[in-house]
């Protein structure tokens, strides 16, 4: 609907390559893969050229959006608990800040991965993927996909941050080759009004419509059995939102893959002035049809007491301040056994 031939014609792929870890485990050695997304709500620490800039671009960035010590602890306590091999991570300031992540709070397990967006309060969605596996790791950006607003009708960026992704394959497999999975990441425009578009749902429409898109190049370039993954923020409930059409066409959300339902699946609360509290599954992590034979579980993650027991969901806002982030993590585990078999190993 907005997204022409031509325009699908102008979509720029920007790509990085990146070396082979060293000394890692061979994938054949690892029945399990973890797989997480998580919104980190605004990570920012003020790194890399956040820390030189000017008043004036700094002004979004308030000090009360500065990611405390405390907070980031946890951030990394719930990776921590869950251990995943991969994380697609949602609102983080830019690479450094994933690289300070992993080095001083999570034993530097993870490689970081993060070619900037297109959010002009600096938000970006990046990768950390962990460094004791054998893989040859491609990030693929499609921040410079546009659209034809029909607002305005002017050929504008679709993408609010980016739909960036990473193309996981066995260390040592050809350039070029089908990779093992594909896992993109996602943070949809927010339900912020725009004009003539309240609630952003026409804009959400044509950034799902856009990944859709962009699902079906994989498929096309690797096979219509090609594995593909999607996780992220997607700012709408993805079990009721109509713009969730393009998606839900072509890939499943896990949950559903588990018949999981009600409270295990809500990722996010929203607390509004009057009291009422709103759960909804805003995160999710869909797979290809390929993948559903491949999985294993799914969970939502809950944040801790100081005893280590799940606190309840947050029922104000003031309990919510206390968790680590407004977004619960998402855990996907998936069975590399199936995946290699599927493969030929």
């Amino acid at each position: 609907m907005f997204l022409t031939r031509r325009l699908l014609a102008l979509m720029v792929v920007s790509v990085l390559m990146f070396p082979l870890f060293a000394d890692a485990r061979d994938l054949a050695s690892v029945h399990e893969m973890k797989i997480m997304a998580y919104n980190v709500e605004n990570m920012f620490m003020r790194l890399g050229k956040y820390k030189n800039m000017s008043p004036e671009q700094f002004k979004q960035i308030t000090d009360s959006e500065v990611k405390s010590p405390e907070a980031l602890k946890g951030v990394a306590k719930a990776i921590l608990d869950e251990n995943p091999d991969f994380i697609v991570v949602e609102e983080v300031e830019g690479l450094e800040a994933l690289q300070v992540l992993s080095r001083d709070y999570l034993g530097d397990a993870y490689q970081a991965y993060l070619k900037e967006g297109n959010d002009a309060r600096g938000i970006q969605v990046g990768y950390l993927v962990t460094r004791d596996l054998a893989l040859d790791v491609t990030l693929e950006s499609h921040k410079n996909s546009t659209w034809v607003d029909p607002n305005d009708h002017k050929t504008e960026l679709v993408f609010s941050r980016d739909a960036p992704a990473l193309l996981v394959r066995r260390q040592g497999a050809p350039a070029g080759s089908t990779p093992l999975f594909i896992f993109i990441g996602n943070h949809a425009k927010s339900q912020r009004d725009r004009p003539n578009d309240p609630g952003s749902h026409i804009m959400r429409a044509a950034q799902f419509q856009a990944i859709g898109q962009i699902v079906d190049g994989y498929q096309a370039q690797y096979g219509k059995d090609v594995r593909v993954i999607l996780g992220g923020d997607f700012n709408i409930d993805v079990r009721f939102g109509a713009e969730m059409k393009p998606l839900n066409a072509r890939l499943i959300d896990a949950f559903d893959a588990f018949g999981i339902k009600g409270i295990d699946r809500m990722t996010h609360t929203f607390h509004q002035r009057d009291g009422r509290t709103t759960f909804s599954q805003l995160d999710a992590l869909l797979v290809s049809p390929s993948l559903k034979d491949s999985l294993v579980s799914i969970e939502t993650y809950r944040y801790k007491d100081a005893n280590g027991v799940p606190k309840p969901l947050p029922k104000s806002y003031d309990e919510r301040s206390h968790n680590p982030s407004d977004h619960f993590p998402i855990m996907l585990t998936i069975s590399t056994d199936s995946m290699l078999r599927a493969s030929g190993f």
